[in-house]
């Protein structure tokens, strides 16, 4: 070695105040901070300090004084390689290459981790390191295993070795090295990775979480059963393990089925609800990380259609409550999901008439919670299909539900003109059917709001009325309280249209066919036609439209109707 070239260098260089000679006398000084001192100088003449190379060189291969400490003999030896490196001495490399391969050259196995790092630094290329440790697995596998669990080689290096060492006998630190990085091992298939944490489970339950982190990163069915399998040990909730695996490679779908087959395994009320909280947690992860409002929107909706699946097909009546309450909540909280496709199942299944009265109510107190908050999103959606469960009523307990409901949107001002020109669109087919009293009770309330006088909204409720009161399926003892309240808005000119009137009297009055006795109150019915607003008086064109209606009924010469029309005719003139 001592014969090899070395680079130019000036020997007589002198570094503050001293040759490098001078310097190297210091190496192996008893007092750490002078050894340092000795170190950085010499370090600082570079190429320089080749004059004391030969030192230089005892010290790397043989340390300092005895009473050092395996700290600072390390420590000592480590410095002298640098500066071996940094004033290029030839031997430099193999040096360096003979101390990592060498399990007793260093005192402390951590020690090593730096001489890696100079291998990197004094340049010694990937294919060199690879054919010098892979040696090792074979001459001194634990070498070679303490080596690779310092995470410190690059991946060309570090990938093949691990596969060498895994192939043989290995101890406990490569196992549990291995254990650490199973995902990243690509030399394994994602059976083979599961089977080794199975085949060491002792020491992969010692350090759970990595174990837990590992088989998410694993992301298989086979190893979900393996965590839970883990986590069942330790005591903790399935749910909440399948939930951990949505952040590994397994799609979230299939991480969703099997939150779903969870749900669907437990018996309880309170079981299940767990099992969906996990469920609306993962997703709320999920959504928060979404790179769009689309994306957003589709994980969220992975959580409906589960509820769904529940509400649907769910194996209990505790299954299909729990999927009802949730799915509302959720709708209630996410303004931005479809109503048509989280609330189908429930008014199917209101529809129905096939579940449980459980489920049956269980429906109902979810659909009443905020139903204008909810229907605010699509009131169209959500007043046909609360139609379509009143026209299914046939009496008054089933229809108490749909009245509810869409009596609460009338009331807000946006729906008014909605809900009613809907019943009105859709009564015809059922004014012979006992359903057209609570459709004409949706209808009559909007007589109790106020600022709608005159409008059109008063004069399409009005018709509707009229037909209700000229139909034979007339319920007058269901509709008494709902005329009371709204119906004289609709009847009486002082707060309707003369064409809203004139549309409450004439389906009764012009039919082609009379009844014997009518169903309804004559006096009471007749009275709006006496009235006389002012409002009229100073509007000729109304005025005309209302005296020629009256002359009709007065020319029916009908004995229930005639007479009134002409006594309100008189009192006009």
């Amino acid at each position: 070695m001592a014969a090899a070239p070395v680079p130019d260098h000036d020997p007589d260089a002198i570094y503050d105040g001293k040759t490098a000679l001078e310097h190297a006398d210091y190496l192996d000084n008893p007092r750490s901070l002078r050894r340092r001192m000795a170190l950085q100088a010499l370090g600082e003449m570079g190429v320089d300090a080749l004059p004391a190379r030969e030192d230089v060189r005892f010290i790397a291969q043989h340390g300092g004084s005895a009473d050092m400490t395996d700290a600072a003999t390390d420590e000592l030896r480590l410095g002298a390689l640098s500066l071996l490196i940094a004033m290029q001495a030839p031997e430099a490399e193999d040096m360096l290459r003979q101390q990592l391969l060498d399990p007793e050259a260093m005192m402390r196995a951590d020690t090593y981790r730096h001489l890696l790092a100079g291998a990197g630094q004094i340049g010694i290329d990937d294919d060199t390191l690879r054919h010098d440790l892979l040696a090792l697995v074979d001459t001194a596998p634990e070498h070679a295993s303490h080596l690779m669990v310092l995470d410190t080689l690059e991946a060309g290096v570090q990938g093949p070795l691990q596969e060498a060492i895994f192939n043989s006998d290995h101890d406990q630190s490569a196992i549990q090295h291995f254990l650490a990085h199973l995902p990243e091992l690509e030399f394994l298939t994602d059976a083979d990775k599961v089977a080794y944490v199975a085949q060491h489970h002792s020491l992969a339950e010692g350090q759970s979480n990595q174990t837990r982190d590992v088989l998410v990163a694993i992301g298989t069915d086979p190893a979900l059963d393996l965590s839970l399998e883990f986590d069942a040990e330790r005591g903790f909730a399935r749910h909440q393990t399948i939930s951990r695996f949505a952040a590994g490679p397994m799609p979230v779908q299939q991480v969703a089925g099997h939150l779903l087959a969870e749900a669907r395994a437990q018996s309880s009320e309170q079981e299940i609800s767990h099992v969906l909280s996990s469920f609306e947690g993962m997703v709320r992860d999920l959504a928060a990380d979404a790179p769009s409002t689309q994306s957003r929107t589709e994980y969220q909706q992975i959580f409906t259609r589960a509820n769904s699946d529940l509400i649907e097909e769910g194996p209990t009546d505790a299954h299909r409550t729990v999927g009802i309450q949730r799915q509302v909540l959720y709708l209630q909280r996410h303004e931005d999901l479809r109503l048509a496709s989280s609330l189908d199942p429930i008014f199917d299944l209101l529809e129905s008439g096939g579940s449980s009265p459980a489920v049956h109510n269980a429906a109902a107190r979810s659909l009443r919670q905020t139903p204008a908050r909810i229907a605010e999103r699509d009131p169209q959606y959500f007043i046909d299909r609360s139609l379509a469960l009143l026209w299914e009523s046939s009496t008054p307990e089933l229809a108490e539900l749909p009245l509810h409901l869409l009596t609460s949107l009338i009331r807000t001002p946006d729906n008014v003109d909605v809900v009613v020109d809907t019943i009105a669109d859709q009564i015809d087919p059922y004014l012979e059917s006992w359903v057209m009293n609570p459709a004409t009770a949706v209808v009559m309330h909007s007589g109790t709001l106020r600022g709608l006088d005159h409008s059109p909204v008063r004069e399409t409720a009005a018709g509707v009325m009229g037909k209700a009161i000229a139909s034979p399926a007339l319920d007058m003892e269901y509709l008494l309280p709902h005329f009371a309240r709204g119906g004289a808005a609709l009847a009486f000119l002082e707060h309707n249209t003369v064409e809203g009137v004139i549309a409450v009297f004439t389906p009764a009055i012009f039919a082609s066919e009379k009844p014997d006795t009518y169903l309804f109150n004559m006096d009471s019915f007749m009275q709006p036609m006496l009235g006389r607003p002012a409002w009229l008086q100073r509007d000729p064109e109304s005025m005309a439209e209302w005296m020629e209606f009256l002359d009709r009924v007065v020319a029916l010469d009908d004995p229930d109707f005639s007479p009134v029309a002409r006594q309100a005719r008189d009192a006009l003139q």
